[in-house]
């Protein structure tokens, strides 16, 4: 069933009885040594008792008590991400990706499966001029500008992006849509998002709607070769605006992979 009719259809949030055995058998089912070997970040199973528990809390009240993975893995680079994609295709775990936790369907957490944070960790946005290069935190970016009108330099990188990337070349590749400027109405409806500080500077170069575990991956590896930046969106509702972009690229996992 959808997220939507499981937060409607049910009530009470416990976990049911074979939901509970699922989740208690995963992480014994599978070799975490192996990926944490693999990646850079932090893995959290529930064997690490109070920092789990903090860890696994997410800002949905209604989904705290099925908040129950078998491991958060806090990548720390794109590359932890890809590795912790593909550990997770190769032993068939289901995966949630989580920014800032804010899914009002629950979308940021899994009941036995596993976590990909990108919140804990993966917080800064770099910008290039011809002056060299800048790095900022995602908070100093939301507490130093006080109006979110998007810089002029910012807005002719957002516009010279798209020219720039042969989109075609990542369409052939993914199952999913690929939304742009150029597909007007469309384009803006598919930008919008939950915090209405950030709906101006919601202006990425294209916004992919991936339809499978493979269109992540795919999308992810065109974005490292052409060196485009990147945002995960799930739900949408970041605080800081991390589920949008700048001349960048949305990976939007809410729009089919539900």
């Amino acid at each position: 069933k959808t997220a939507e009719e499981d937060v409607e259809q049910e009530e009470d949030p416990q976990v049911p009885q074979e939901e509970e055995q699922e989740a208690e058998n995963t992480v014994a089912n599978f070799d975490l040594n192996d990926l944490r070997e693999r990646i850079e970040g932090d893995i959290i199973t529930p064997e690490d008792g109070p920092a789990f528990v903090e860890a696994a809390v997410i800002w949905n009240g209604d989904w705290k008590i099925r908040s129950s993975p078998m491991a958060i893995v806090q990548v720390r680079c794109t590359e932890d991400v890809q590795k912790s994609i593909l550990y997770a295709k190769e032993n068939k775990i289901g995966i949630a990706f989580r920014c800032g936790g804010h899914s009002m369907k629950g979308l940021s957490t899994s009941v036995g499966g596993m976590v990909i944070d990108l919140g804990k960790y993966m917080r800064k946005v770099e910008g290039r001029s011809e002056e060299g290069r800048k790095e900022k935190t995602a908070e100093e970016d939301v507490e130093q500008e006080e109006d979110p009108q998007v810089p002029q330099e910012e807005e002719q990188e957002a516009e010279n992006t798209v020219a720039n990337f042969d989109l075609n070349d990542l369409r052939e590749r993914i199952e999913g849509d690929i939304i742009t400027p150029e597909d007007g109405p469309a384009f803006v409806e598919a930008a919008v998002i939950w915090n209405g500080d950030w709906k101006i500077r919601s202006s990425p170069m294209a916004i992919v709607q991936v339809r499978c575990t493979e269109d992540v991956q795919k999308s992810i590896l065109y974005a490292k070769e052409n060196k485009i930046g990147i945002a995960f969106r799930c739900g949408g509702h970041s605080m800081k605006g991390l589920s949008t972009s700048v001349g960048g690229m949305v990976i939007d996992l809410g729009k089919y992979m539900r």
